[in-house]
């Protein structure tokens, strides 16, 4: 008798849990439609599920839509958002930027510049600066520039030379990005009648997907071409444009060309843009194991899009990964590898943002193993991730366990104005 009044009241505690959960879980229609990792249309998913074993009283399918409510109702933890550290102001490589400075303590050390403030040229920290961040990233016309002064002594040669632009004799950088689009073409045997100056791809060294085409270099003035000396400068609103290598032509007037090898072209920056989808070729995700087998649930989303399985803070990210197994996983790190973006284009900045899960029926927080981190490498970038650990129980009636991981990412790019940066588009 007793034992019968013991079964009773375990039998109506685990029924007033249940509707408990059931009411957190889904207030209006108790437990929500199983979707077995079904997304809608337009988000890219990698999915690697397997049925979750039953727990306690709870069948697979209970436990399932239990576990699919608790990952959509986390909560999301908004991380700050960092610049890629390997980048300049406007997304240049700080390697293409230190030849640009030192092309400008160059002509600031043999020329006096009138046309330009001294202050930028004096700056060697920010060298690419002339990108407006209030438009749509075309830099404005600068005023025109009376001739520079002569700074080389004139001398013989056998042939047209090229001895140097703007203090180099290699590797030099040509934009149209102010205060650094000016170049001074020093040598012998150009002529006294004024020829042209283009820049050509490089066929040799080129990127496939590079925008590219041969430039025209204006003459500063009438008087800007010499038998020693050319100056020069790009249309500074030219956009379309990849970065890409060049090599520079001086044509002379008698049909002659002149040619400088082996330079680079570094195109006018646009502004940030948030990538909206990234290829899962992109990316390696952790091999991620419950003991000697793979999670349950691995699921990679580009973008995340909606639905009652994910939380809603993850929409508008550029991607959501999701982890969950009943037994508990290792931490782990996934890599993001960029290098197959369109020439000139790059990583700007990151927001990492975590989401923290809420044991149904119990106020106790989850336990959390591992450490979040976003680092950034020279190709991209890797998240380390941590795994949360939440127990509602009232033994022997009900368990139920939940082993979770979950991060959405908003990643930012820049690159050449007017160009994609992705072959295909977004």
């Amino acid at each position: 008798m007793h034992d019968l009044r013991r079964y009773r009241l375990g039998m109506r505690l685990f029924l007033v849990i249940l509707a408990s959960i059931s009411l957190w879980l889904c207030p209006q229609s108790g437990f929500a439609a199983d979707h077995s990792g079904a997304r809608k249309s337009g988000s890219t998913a990698l999915h690697v599920a397997q049925t979750a074993p039953a727990e306690g009283n709870l069948s697979a399918g209970q436990y399932e839509r239990i576990r699919a409510q608790t990952l959509a109702n986390a909560r999301m933890i908004v991380g700050p958002k960092t610049r890629n550290p390997h980048l300049a102001t406007i997304g240049v490589d700080s390697s293409v930027l230190a030849v640009v400075a030192e092309q400008r303590i160059y002509l600031q050390s043999h020329v006096a510049m009138q046309s330009v403030d001294s202050s930028l040229l004096q700056s060697q920290g920010t060298t690419l600066s002339g990108t407006s961040r209030g438009n749509s990233g075309t830099p404005s016309q600068p005023n025109a520039s009376p001739p520079l002064p002569r700074m080389s002594q004139r001398i013989s040669c056998s042939s047209p030379t090229i001895r140097s632009v703007n203090g180099r004799n290699s590797g030099v950088v040509f934009t149209p990005i102010e205060p650094d689009n000016y170049y001074r073409i020093e040598g012998c045997g150009f002529g006294s009648t004024p020829g042209s100056v283009r820049l050509q791809p490089d066929l040799r060294n080129i990127q496939t997907g590079a925008n590219s085409r041969s430039l025209s270099m204006e003459l500063d003035s009438p008087a800007s071409w010499t038998d020693d000396e050319i100056t020069v400068h790009i249309d500074p609103t030219l956009s379309g444009v990849s970065d890409f290598p060049v090599d520079m032509v001086v044509h002379l007037a008698n049909g002659r060309e002149v040619p400088l090898l082996g330079c680079m072209f570094v195109a006018v920056r646009g502004e940030p843009l948030l990538l909206k989808t990234i290829p899962a070729a992109w990316v390696k995700l952790d091999a991620t194991f419950a003991s000697s087998r793979p999670i349950t649930q691995l699921e990679y989303l580009t973008p995340p899009v909606a639905s009652e399985e994910i939380p809603s803070d993850a929409i508008g990210s550029s991607v959501l990964v999701v982890r969950s197994d009943r037994e508990p996983f290792a931490s782990g790190r996934d890599l993001y590898d960029f290098s197959q973006l369109s020439p000139g284009w790059v990583v700007e900045s990151l927001q990492l943002n975590q989401f923290g899960v809420r044991c149904p029926g119990n106020k106790v927080p989850a336990e959390s193993k591992g450490t979040w981190a976003a680092t950034w490498t020279p190709r991209g970038f890797s998240i380390s991730w941590a795994r949360e650990t939440c127990t509602s129980s009232a033994n022997p009636a009900f368990n139920f366990t939940l082993n979770s991981s979950q991060y959405a990412a908003r990643v930012w790019l820049i690159g050449p104005a007017g160009t994609q940066p992705m072959r295909n588009g977004f």
